[in-house]
């Protein structure tokens, strides 16, 4: 009975923070402790070693292959931003949608209307891909084709019809900035 009370108490004690369980006193000590930790790097993730491996192996691939694989999986990373979520108040309204570019993603639009022709300039001098900025993968240009097909995928959404569009100059591939022309 003596055993089970002193029990009682220890953990009584341990959760209202007393500190008489021995888990307070470890913690200040391991606080105390000012000896520098060295982090050990964390090995990357499968998925980045994945997509690192299979995109550069597209450098065997003639460009077109390599478009047509890259592009069609760009709708994986569309849906990942939620972009449709994002412009869909700008569905049948081009204009307001171009508006919303410029305001805020800061891109140089272009529209002639009667053509059917939008040029963007991105309007950064710094690739805005997260593959490139997280340095999983370096300098390979057809990581562009997903651009391609990102920027299908919302003006076709917002234009309600397929378009088509093409990256006309990037960084990756030694321009100032991204530059895209989508034909509706």
């Amino acid at each position: 009975m003596e055993n089970n009370g002193r029990r009682s108490f220890l953990k009584k004690s341990c959760l209202l923070g007393v500190g008489l369980c021995g888990f307070e006193s470890a913690s200040r000590l391991a606080a105390a402790d000012d000896t520098p930790q060295t982090e050990q790097p964390k090995p990357e993730p499968i998925h980045s070693r994945w997509i690192s491996s299979l995109v550069l192996s597209l450098k065997d691939e003639t460009p077109e292959t390599a478009r047509r694989i890259i592009k069609n999986r760009s709708q994986a990373h569309y849906d990942d931003l939620n972009l449709n979520e994002m412009f869909a108040p700008y569905v049948g309204n081009l204009e307001t949608f171009h508006e919303f570019l410029k305001k805020e993603w800061g891109w140089v639009i272009e529209y002639d209307k009667d053509k059917g022709v939008i040029d963007i300039d991105e309007n950064k001098n710094r690739c805005v891909c997260p593959l490139i900025q997280n340095k999983k993968i370096e300098g390979l240009g057809a990581l562009c084709y997903c651009s391609e097909g990102i920027a299908e995928s919302m003006f076709s959404y917002v234009a309600g019809k397929s378009v088509k569009a093409e990256v006309v100059r990037s960084v990756l591939r030694g321009a100032p900035s991204c530059r895209y022309r989508v034909t509706l």
